[in-house]
């Protein structure tokens, strides 16, 4: 198979040591198109400001980007301060920052940066110092901020004060004139002439005397002009290639570069070049991609676009190229956009398959670089040997009728022996691969050979000091093969030697430098075996234990440098294992790790592990104790990799495999960035809303400017937005931030970009934020702002004093206004003084004469008063008798209420007869006119609930006859139906009142609902005199046992269940002017219906929130509302529903009657 880099080297060879080459092997490049906010796909300008923004001019447009968003310019017709023209051909800054955009028929567009306004320098054709057009290739401004404008008829150098131009053309019969009207570039050397690359050749013109000068060497078209720093003026031509100019000596330098090689690989079309530094350059070429030059190696290297490479460059029909401050080479491409390449990238180099041959794979397994240099790697098809040398690579496959070929196509392993053989594992069996005479020797278990493999699954493969080989597999423990006598021992877990191997699941051999063997296990541990003893040690996880193996699914074991053991887990992250202690400790996600599934662990040459995980790789500085992860962002294959896909080559390179490839590189090239981005605060908001210096009285330039805000008491809700311009991975750019006087510590953001701040006091603050680079190294670039935060005007200190001096005032005021008026009150006193005293002298004369009076009323006084004393020891003696007498009552009463208390059903019986029912009992006075009661006769429950006349004692008298009469009726002359029981308690009420049914004769009786329930057939029978009976059913159940609906039944239907009202009859137990038979109701029951009785005091009380009845419709929906739960519950339900209703919020109502409310569960 045909194995290829990510860009093209055709130079790719092997080391002595049998390393692969190539420090520019992995380029990874990024891409912007329309999809992302690019104004269109057509990149034909790259610059980046002074700020740290890029800027791309398309043919639809100016694009403005910081690394996370773009801010698009295009032509508004009715703003005349907008993009003249949407073509864009150049651009470039201007001393003072702006941004000059040559366009294709605006003329020079110059945008002022810091308010968003336009403004034009065009071509009038009625003015001669206007510039020569308004087609515009090329704009430059020289040392003393002329600018320089190429147009498509001719150059103008552009004088900003006077606002005029003068104006250079093409002339045929002036060889001191233009080489041609139209001009591509323009740039100036050191010593301060100007060159023109113009569509027929190259020009150069002093800038004191305007002489011009063609250059005959370059007559042809052409692009684009660069200086370097040794004064060669390099020149790129679409037609004639790259050109080096000599420009103190004048002449076209040949020598530089293999100009030749160049025009071969780019077909001779050049459109820019890019000095990388002193030693290495960007070629791009217009439809042969880019060409990288490494002077120090004299490499030339092609970047060409695969179509089946994500990361390759976008395109090779290259218009523009630009390198950052930061190094990170952007290309404009004809019809695909921007794409973009970080030059300081991390050296991976990732190997992708090449879809282009026939044995592409997706994924690696393990990998492994042979003593020869070959690379092998484990595919799910096969055994890829790849030749780097040679470019070219055997597939090793099982083939069914050949002995001779692999026994499985499933690779799990490597190892190469000392004998130089390559020992191969798979998923059936283990193979011995020669690479010299291309035999291959399988081994398989042998049924009832001790002597054989003992597992035909193998996972791992190595040799130890004494050349024996050890094998781990999958089920069948582990294995030794001694290659002298061609035998294997087996190692196999023994349930009753506790110094045997932990499980028999094994895929992991390691030897430490001690000797000692280290087997990794599924779910059984970690093993340490002693040769020497013939033991094993086991290291498991105890839950309780904190110092004990983190995991038991061991995928990688290495030693470090100072003996320590670390151990990769398959869900525990990382363990390291202490020797002398013969403690763990563990490093997971909360230490750093990107995850907690460790596939391998290797160690550099600085005793750093580099750990393989399912989410990208880990580098741990064990003396830092920091982790510095990587993933795809930097040039890994993949964020997974594969088991046993890490290795470790003679000279400490290290080879990775993955689901994408595999990566090959010097642990020690892995250099984090030092480069300091330009950090800016981007925007300023407050209460959401974005302040600008144009609509703005305390913002007077752009916030990336400005060191001071004020804000008033009431703009203390703000926030701040900020950029650090490191375009090589904005991912990975971290932020911390924190206002002083409001925090004392950091706010640590990751990449987010806002900071927000609400409600802040008075006071004076000052914001800094920080950034990382793209490595995650923190910058020296803070950024600071000071707020002052204005007090209300009733804080200030003007107002203080103010407020002081008017409390004086008022003070004096008010002291002088209450002298004055105590003055005036003194004069007044001293005036009634002496009207009272003559008033008083002729008092004294008529109180001498009442004295004499008053002396005789006083004897009368005395007298009544004795005889009110005999009258009051009289009511005193009365009151005490009465309040004897209603105690009397009182004790009569409560002994009634014990006397009616044990008429009424006891709890036992209740819970025995219907142990799922509920009784809510709730007298107005002491004892109650309602009464309840239930007996059971043979296999029927008779139960009933009545409301007698009156209530208090009248009632109870009246309820304790009414029970003794059912006691009578039912339990001694066994009537269980519940109209014969209804007309024969009538009849002995009417007997034991006397009632005749004379005019003014007391109408004393009760209301009565009873039924009769038969548990064994379940039927209910019901009668009632004015009380009804509800009963509520499920849906399922009525539909089977539906109440006949007649005009004594109502019923009300719900989704799930049903209501039925079973009415008593309309005549009381009483006598009555209608003495007719009670209605008896009879229905079939069923499990899980409810039955409710219950006399009108619950939905006769008072109260709610505006002083009416409860009604009968209310205690309906209360009963629908709660019926499924259980019966105790409900009762509360009811109680604390009629205790709301009595005592609504501030209202509170007297009960009016008794309550009772009786329910049973079938």
């Amino acid at each position: 198979m045909k194995f290829k880099l990510i860009i093209t080297i055709p130079i790719f060879f092997l080391m002595i040591s049998a390393d692969i080459f190539s420090q520019k092997s992995n380029l990874k490049f990024k891409h912007l198109t329309n999809k992302d906010g690019l104004s269109q796909n057509s990149g034909r300008a790259i610059i980046q400001d002074d700020r740290g923004y890029m800027w791309f001019g398309t043919e639809m447009g100016l694009d403005r980007f910081d690394g996370y968003s773009f801010l698009s310019y295009t032509h508004n017709p009715l703003d005349k301060n907008s993009l003249r023209n949407i073509y864009i051909n150049c651009i470039a800054q201007s001393s003072k920052g702006e941004i000059l955009i040559g366009t294709d028929g605006g003329g020079l567009n110059c945008l002022n940066v810091e308010t968003n306004i336009f403004t034009n320098i065009l071509h009038d054709e009625n003015d001669k110092n206007t510039i020569c057009g308004n087609v515009i290739f090329a704009v430059y401004e020289d040392r003393e901020q002329n600018l320089w404008i190429g147009t498509t008829t001719g150059l103008s150098k552009y004088n900003r004060e006077t606002k005029s131009a003068s104006n250079f053309y093409y002339n045929e019969n002036n060889a001191t004139s233009l080489c041609n009207d139209v001009i591509f570039d323009i740039i100036e050397d050191k010593l301060g002439n100007i060159w023109l690359g113009t569509y027929s050749g190259l020009c150069k013109i002093n800038k004191q005397n305007h002489k011009i000068e063609r250059i005959p060497e370059i007559n042809f078209f052409v692009r684009k002009l660069q200086v370097d720093n040794n004064d060669n003026l390099w020149v790129s031509s679409p037609t004639n290639g790259l050109t080096c100019y000599d420009i103190k000596n004048n002449r076209v330098n040949t020598q530089i570069l293999d100009f030749e090689k160049i025009a071969k690989i780019s077909n001779n079309s050049i459109c820019d070049i890019i000095f990388e530094n002193e030693n290495n350059c960007w070629i791009a070429t217009t439809d042969s991609g880019l060409i990288y030059f490494d002077k120090t190696k004299n490499l030339y290297s092609t970047i060409r676009h695969n179509p089946y490479i994500q990361h390759s460059i976008a395109s090779d029909k290259i218009r523009s190229i630009y390198l950052d401050n930061a190094g990170v080479l952007w290309v404009g491409t004809h019809f695909n956009g921007i794409t973009y390449y970080d030059t300081h990238s991390k050296p991976f180099n990732h190997f992708v398959a090449d879809k282009e041959n026939k044995h592409f794979f997706k994924s690696i397994t393990p990998i492994m670089q042979a003593s020869d240099g070959l690379i092998y790697m484990g595919l799910q098809t096969g055994v890829l040997i790849y030749d780097a040398e040679r470019d070219n690579s055997t597939l090793l496959k099982h083939e069914p009728t050949q002995a001779n070929s692999l026994s499985n196509d499933f690779i799990t392993c490597f190892f190469e022996d000392t004998d130089g053989e390559v020992w191969i594992g798979t998923d059936e069996g283990l193979n011995l691969y020669n690479p010299n005479t291309k035999n291959i020797t399988r081994f398989f278990p042998e049924e009832n050979n001790s002597n054989s493999l003992g597992g035909v699954s193998v996972w791992d493969v190595k040799q130890d000091e004494d050349g024996i080989i050890w094998i781990a597999t999958w089920g069948g423990g582990i294995a030794s093969y001694n290659k002298k006598n061609n035998k294997f021992s087996r190692y196999q877990h023994n349930e009753n030697n506790e110094n045997s191997l932990s499980v028999n699941n094994t895929h992991l051999v390691y030897e430490d430098s001690k000797g000692y063997l280290w087997f990794g296990t599924w779910d059984g541990g970690l093993n340490r075996y002693d040769k020497t003893k013939n033991e094993f040690k086991i290291y498991k996880h105890k839950p309780d234990d904190i110092n004990s193996l983190g995991h038991d699914i061991i995928m990688s074991v290495c030693e470090d440098k100072d003996g320590n053991i670390w151990i990769g887990t398959f869900g525990g992250g990382i363990d390291k294992l202490d020797i002398k202690t013969n403690k763990f400790s563990h490093f997971t996600i909360e230490n750093g790790l990107p995850s907690n599934t460790i596939m391998g662990i290797l160690t550099d040459q600085k005793n750093n592990l580099w750990i393989t995980t399912a989410k990208g790789i880990s580098k741990y500085s064990i003396v830092d104790n920091i982790f510095r992860n990587y993933d795809i962002s930097d040039g890994v294959q993949g964020n997974e990799f594969s088991q046993h896909g890490y290795f470790k080559t003679p000279t400490s390179k290290f080879l990775l495999s993955g689901a994408d490839g595999f990566n090959f590189f010097n642990p020690d090239s892995i250099i984090d960035s030092k480069y300091i981005p330009k950090l800016l605060i981007t925007k300023f908001k407050v209460k959401n809303k974005e302040i600008l210096p144009s609509d703005s009285t305390f913002l007077k330039e752009p916030i990336y400017k400005t060191k001071n805000i004020v804000l008033t008491y009431h703009e203390n809700v703000f926030e701040f937005e900020f950029t650090a311009f490191h375009y090589a991975n904005t991912d990975k750019i971290q932020y911390k931030y924190m206002l002083e006087g409001f925090e004392t510590e950091w706010n640590y953001a990751e990449n987010l970009r806002i900071a927000k701040y609400t409600n802040l006091s008075q006071g004076e603050y000052a914001f800094n934020v920080m950034s990382t680079n793209c490595d995650g190294v923190w910058c020296e670039n803070t950024t600071s702002i000071h707020i002052t935060i204005l007090p209300p005007f009733w804080k200030t200190t003007w107002f203080y004093i103010a407020s002081i001096a008017f409390l004086i005032l008022l003070i004096f005021s008010i002291m002088r206004f209450r002298e004055q008026k105590l003055q005036k009150a003194k004069r007044i006193l001293e005036q009634k003084v002496k009207e009272r005293t003559i008033e008083i002298e002729q008092q004294k004369e008529e109180i001498t004469a009442q004295r004499d009076s008053i002396l005789v009323q006083k004897e009368e006084i005395l007298q009544k008063n004795e005889e009110i004393t005999a009258q009051r020891d009289l009511v005193t003696a009365q009151k005490n008798k009465i309040e004897h007498i209603h105690h009397e009552i009182t004790d009569s009463i409560h002994y009634a209420k014990r006397i009616q208390g044990a008429i009424l059903p006891t709890q036992e019986f209740a819970e025995k007869i219907l142990p799922n029912h509920f009784v809510l009992f709730k007298p107005k006075d002491i004892v109650s006119g309602d009464f309840y009661w239930m007996t059971k006769v043979e296999n029927q429950v008779v139960v009933a609930v009545a409301d007698c006349t009156g209530h208090g004692v009248p009632g109870a008298f009246m309820s304790m006859l009414g029970a003794a009469f059912l006691n009578d009726i039912v339990n001694k002359e066994y009537i269980t139906q519940p109209a014969v029981i209804l007309r024969r308690l009538r009849k002995e009420i009417i007997r034991a009142l006397q009632q005749k049914g004379e005019v003014g004769e007391q109408k004393d009786g009760m209301d009565i609902a009873l039924c009769a329930i038969d548990f064994d057939n379940m039927k209910l029978q019901f009668s009632g005199a004015n009380n009804p009976l509800y009963i509520v059913k499920s849906l399922s159940s009525s539909s089977s046992n539906k109440v006949e609906e007649n005009k004594s039944s109502d019923f009300i239907n719900f989704t799930n269940f049903e209501l039925y009202e079973l009415k008593g009859d309309k005549m009381p137990i009483a006598i009555y002017e209608r003495m007719d038979k009670f209605t008896v109701h009879e229905i079939d029951i069923q499990k899980g219906d409810c039955l409710y009785l219950f006399s009108d005091g619950y939905a006769d009380q008072f109260g709610g929130p505006k002083g009416k009845k409860f009604m009968s419709k209310q205690l309906k929906q209360l009963l629908i509302d709660n019926y499924q739960l259980p019966m105790q519950e409900q009762k509360e339900v009811l109680e604390n529903a009629i205790e709301n209703w009595m005592n609504y919020e501030k209202d509170i109502y007297e009960q009016i009657d008794d309550i009772t409310v009786m329910g049973i569960k079938i």
